[in-house]
């Protein structure tokens, strides 16, 4: 073969070949396969002993290049089987001269390759097990999306999800690009119907504002990272729309609702799931899209693994209040010393609002909430005071706000962990569900490259590796933002420590120094460091996994064509002063 280094067998091989001697076909294959030749004998051969049986000559090992799969077979200028002249040729072989011929070739250098996979490897692809067929316990975002790109891979799955019936609940949810990229390769049709039903922000000035006064304290650019990486533009999208578009993809009898999966057994590959009701399902996998409070994860890792609670409590709502600048500003989060306050819009003349506040677990409102939140942020500026007088008390809804400290281990066997039950976090990004999508796509395309479900805890195994650090670093990214309120404070002396009534004097002193309006060191140096780093880390989260041409189409929404145009001035998008001290 032209580029190959040859050993005198080699020489010897193809010497002998030229003198029309016998006639040979060279390929290029494994140490150790099987040929098609094996019984053949070689009296030709230089090496061979006339009337010994003999293996054919290969070419040796020596001096030769050993491709990997896929083989590439390669002939010379004759076209005949690979079998010395005097052997019996069988009708087997006679046919597998016969289909060698009819089959495509091309010329590479001065051989040619034939680019049909050979007879055999078809063969072997009928005699393959059965496909693997996967159980997937919790029907929420990650769980159905699962479904939806094992489904379209070919693979078997059954969803198992708690609840009779999908019930509006939550508010609207924020899909970033990196969890729409994701979701394009797993099912472009419905990533263009979710898209359709959201309305997007990421076209518009996002940031972070200082509670109080209202000014802009930093702000974002989230088209950047979309239009660089070819992905759609953030979007919000009402949660229920959401699952109601994600169940209607599935095929009939992948979703049953109304069962739970407690506890898993498995046995030689072979994972058994016993629901709630008693009832027992057998599958080669059972991926665990139950939650934080996953039980298939809490058999898993035992006792000794409870969700890590934030410090803070959220209550949250939507209103029919629509600002001056939804034009121009999508969503804002407006920083205060452990509260801050974050608002979207969500389209229809309505905003969603988050208020979160730092106290113990398990607080219980007696009286009116709407109350509470408004005595929370009563320091707060108007733009804050107006959502909440906007909002109807029976909508607002109390929730702890706990994650998960990043494990290194989401596989047991041929069971595995997706989503919240793997990687649970706080929503400061806005990441929960746009994690689950990318596991969902990871893990579809490692469990559809399985041969056999034989393969199946390899697979989970190489998902695993595959999203964990990305998962823990877009953990720890949204504990540290709500870390930054628990230190933030706009002037020297704004709320004093607690210990400071109790010295006598001291808190009159930094009284004092706060009309003096001293801007905080804290502050300062904060904005220097968003400014320096912020957007670095807005496209790592925002840019998602590596999605294969083959999946996905890098492209981005035109404004004017796909998404309206939105007329913001350049100025607007930028902060006027020194770094540490700029509006």
């Amino acid at each position: 073969i032209h580029g190959t280094r040859a050993s005198k067998h080699t020489r010897a091989h193809a010497h002998a070949a030229s003198q029309g001697r016998f006639d040979v076909r060279a390929r290029i294959t494994r140490r150790n396969e099987p040929r098609d030749s094996d019984a053949a004998g070689c009296s030709n051969h230089p090496r061979s002993k006339q009337g010994r049986r003999m293996k054919p000559w290969t070419g040796g090992t020596k001096g030769t290049n050993v491709l990997p799969r896929p083989r590439a077979w390669m002939k010379n200028t004759h076209r005949g089987c690979n079998v010395a002249r005097g052997t019996v040729v069988t009708k087997a072989r006679k046919a597998h001269a016969s289909a060698t011929e009819a089959r495509p070739w091309k010329t590479i250098g001065k051989a040619e390759m034939d680019v049909s996979a050979p007879p055999h490897v078809e063969e072997r692809k009928a005699e393959r097990k059965k496909a693997p067929h996967v159980l997937v316990a919790g029907g929420g975002i990650g769980g159905l999306c699962l479904a939806i790109a094992l489904q379209n891979r070919g693979v078997g799955v059954t969803v198992f999800e708690r609840v009779k019936e999908y019930r509006p609940f939550g508010g609207p949810i924020q899909l970033q690009s990196n969890a729409l990229g994701a979701l394009e390769a797993i099912d472009p049709e419905l990533a263009q119907e979710v898209i359709a039903n959201g309305v997007v922000t990421g076209d518009r000035i996002n940031g972070m504002l200082d509670g109080k006064s209202g000014e802009w304290y930093f702000k974002f650019d989230t088209r950047e990272p979309a239009v660089k990486h070819g992905l759609p533009l953030t979007i919000v999208i009402n949660r229920y729309t959401l699952l109601d578009l994600l169940t209607a993809r599935l095929e009939r009898e992948v979703l049953q609702t109304g069962k739970e999966v407690i506890a898993y057994a498995q046995k030689e590959g072979v994972v058994r799931a016993e629901l709630a009701d008693g009832t027992e399902v057998l599958g080669d996998a059972l991926i665990a899209c139950d939650g934080i409070h996953s039980k298939v994860r809490a058999q898993m890792k035992g006792t000794g693994d409870p969700p890590s609670y934030s410090g803070f409590t959220v209550y949250t709502a939507t209103c029919d209040y629509e600002p001056e600048d939804v034009e121009e500003v999508g969503y804002q989060v407006f920083l205060g010393y452990n509260k801050y306050f974050v608002s979207s819009d969500v389209g229809g003349g309505q905003a969603q609002w988050y208020a979160f506040h730092a106290e113990p677990a398990g607080g219980n409102d007696q009286g009116c909430m709407k109350q509470r939140v408004a005595e929370l942020f009563e320091e707060f500026c108007p733009a804050v005071q107006e959502r909440i007088q906007a909002t109807v008390a029976e909508d607002i809804e109390r929730r702890d706000i706990f994650d998960r400290i990043p494990s290194m281990s989401w596989v047991d066997g041929n069971v595995a962990l997706l989503g919240d039950a793997a990687h649970a976090m706080q929503p400061n990004l806005g990441q929960g569900g746009g994690q689950a999508i990318e596991d969902a796509f990871v893990l579809s395309q490692r469990i559809a490259g399985c041969d056999s479900p034989t393969h199946i805890s390899r697979a989970l195994r190489s998902y695993s590796y595959r999203r964990m650090g990305r998962a823990a670093t877009v953990a720890g990214l949204s504990r540290m933002a709500s870390f930054m309120t628990t230190t933030y404070r706009r002037y020297l002396g704004e709320n004093p420590h607690g210990f400071y009534e109790h010295v006598p004097g001291l808190l009159s002193f930094w009284k004092k120094i706060e009309d003096l309006r001293v801007p905080h060191p804290g502050r300062v140096i904060g904005q220097i460091a968003m400014m320096s780093s912020m957007q670095s880390v807005l496209e790592y989260v925002a840019s998602g996994v590596s999605l294969p041409p083959e999946d996905r189409t890098p492209y981005c929404q035109l404004p004017g064509v796909a998404v309206p145009r939105r007329n913001i001035p350049k100025t607007k998008w930028m902060l006027r002063g020194l770094p540490g001290f700029a509006k």
